[in-house]
C-alpha cells in the first residue's frame, strides 16, 4: 500500500507543478 501512496503523491505533485506552471 506504501507504493500506492507514493504514486498518489507523485500525481498530486505533477498537478501542483502544472498549476504553478500556468
Amino acid at each position: 500500500m506504501i507504493v500506492h501512496g507514493f504514486c498518489l503523491q507523485l500525481k498530486i505533485s505533477k498537478i501542483k507543478l502544472q498549476t504553478v506552471g500556468q
